[in-house]
């Protein structure tokens, strides 16, 4: 294969100014190649039979790159997702993670569904469609009682999650949020090890790098180092890798972070992050994930062109 033909590297994002963009356009360029940032607010798309896709940046005709890094968070607008759908329908670019996967993920519920329904053990969580008195109270049975979480379906870096000990908390909570229009969840609280949760990043078939996230502000049971928290270096068992590689298979994500919480069972989901930080797992094991990133989506670039030939 001609390299010089792969030079372009996407990078597809709702705020260029996040340090995971930074560091993945710093690795890029160390490694020869050329970081192109895709600010969605740039890209305009049209369509035209008989199955003609045009995409425009800044209202110029734009020809993407032959690898594109999907970096949306999980309050990125819907329409990103619907643009990222169009770079895949014209058929040039290997898209690194793929729309519709992209929105699983990005759906804290529609994650736990797809992974109950392919046997994996997780937290018993509920979909609230209601504040009525009768449905709050199945609710809460359906999860075991209180203590329990409750979340936002679409959030990130800790926002959006409460703990909530009591009817009245929830209700409270519930009113809240109605005026937003923002659905929500309401989960199993697992108190093995609280204020304590696991991130593996996940590359291809691999767990790159894993850490332990430990709630450093007394009651917060939140993790995220957002928050405040602390992530130090975990070595996972075999069996933990194999478990966090095989729910990024069942999401259908190439990259990913894997979010679990240990139970008397062993490590279950909470969450899968298509979206996952840098900063606080590469200073908490001292690995060059972007670096490792950018690797992976070379090769996966170049198996992309050789099949197109």
């Amino acid at each position: 294969m001609d390299t010089e033909k792969f030079k372009r590297i996407g990078i597809y994002t709702v705020d260029d100014k996040m340090r995971v963009i930074k560091r993945l356009k710093q690795e890029a360029i160390k490694k020869g190649y050329k970081p192109e940032v895709i600010l969605f607010s740039n890209i305009h798309i049209a369509v035209r039979s008989p199955r003609k896709f045009r995409i425009f940046h800044k209202n110029e005709t734009y020809i993407p790159p032959r690898v594109i890094i999907n970096r949306l968070s999980a309050t990125a607008p819907g329409l990103s997702l619907l643009i990222l759908s169009q770079f895949e329908r014209t058929r040039r670019s290997k898209i690194i993670n793929r729309a519709f996967r992209s929105a699983i993920a990005r759906d804290k519920f529609r994650t736990m569904q797809v992974l109950a329904s392919k046997g994996f053990i997780i937290p018993n969580t509920v979909l609230l469609g209601s504040n009525k008195e009768r449905d709050l109270k199945w609710a809460v049975k359906g999860v075991g009682g209180f203590p329990a979480i409750l979340k936002l379906t679409r959030g990130s870096l800790g926002m959006g999650v409460v703990r909530v000990d009591n009817m009245s908390t929830l209700r409270s909570v519930l009113d809240l949020v109605k005026r937003t229009k923002k659905p929500m969840l309401l989960q199993q609280f697992v108190a093995e090890e609280p204020g304590v949760d696991y991130r593996f990043y996940v590359i291809g078939n691999k767990v790159v790098a894993a850490m332990k996230r430990i709630s450093k502000k007394k009651g917060e049971f939140r993790a995220n180092i957002s928050l405040g928290g602390q992530g130090v270096k975990y070595k996972p068992t075999p069996q933990e890798e194999k478990l966090a590689v095989d729910i990024s298979k069942a999401i259908g994500l190439e990259i990913c972070g894997v979010d679990l919480i240990r139970t008397e069972e062993g490590l279950v989901p909470i969450e899968v992050n298509v979206n996952a930080m840098l900063k606080g797992i590469e200073k908490a094991t001292g690995l060059n994930i972007a670096g490792k990133i950018i690797d992976y989506c070379v090769e996966e670039g170049k198996k992309f062109l050789s099949k197109k030939k």
